[in-house]
Parts: structure tokens; sequence; C-alpha cells
């Protein structure tokens, strides 16, 4: 997604993106969200990647379940909450933008 947002390819739509109420307003509230949201994205990409690579490592090293549970757990509250903020900026910037434009 990150790759798409950089070369600003990612055309606002219904299915795909950060779509929030001030994102889906205009073009360009969804670029300015998106935009805003960047860094916060490829930390979100990169961060499930590594919790993912982590909890199938420590399933293969530990003879706990709950060893893993408690990895893949604290993987899904750590990307929920990167969501979260990401989901805000975004919002947050669309709004800014919206403002800029009249709407």
């Amino acid at each position: 997604m990150s790759y798409h947002i950089k070369d600003e390819s990612l055309q606002r739509n219904g299915d795909f993106g950060i779509r929030t109420k001030h994102t889906k307003q205009s073009d360009e509230a969804w670029v300015a969200g998106h935009k805003a949201a960047l860094p916060l994205i490829f930390v979100t990409e990169l961060f499930g990647i590594v919790i993912g690579l982590l909890t199938v490592l420590v399933g293969f090293l530990s003879s706990s379940e709950g060893v893993v549970l408690v990895c893949a757990g604290m993987g899904y509250v750590g990307l929920f909450s990167l969501l979260v903020v990401m989901t805000r900026r975004a919002n947050h910037a669309a709004q800014g933008a919206l403002n800029l434009d009249g709407q």
C-alpha cells in the first residue's frame, strides 16, 4: 500500500485504503490523509511482518502453546494500536484538506 501512496496511484475507492468519513469526501482529502499516514503505514507493514515471523519462530522453539498465544496476542494489540493511530492521523489530515477546499 505504501508504494501506491508514494506514487499517488491509489485512487479514492470503496475497497482499499484508509476509508473514513473525511478521506472519502474528496480526492484531495484522500491524498492528504494517506500521505499524512504514510510513515505509520510503513511501520505497520513492517511490524506485521516482524511479529508474524516472530510468532512462527516462537512456535517452533517453544513447547508451550501459551507462549505462542501471548506472542500472537501482543502482535494483534500492537497492530490494532498502530492502525487506530494511523487512521486518526489520516482523518485529521483529510479534515484539514477539506477545510482548505472550503467543503
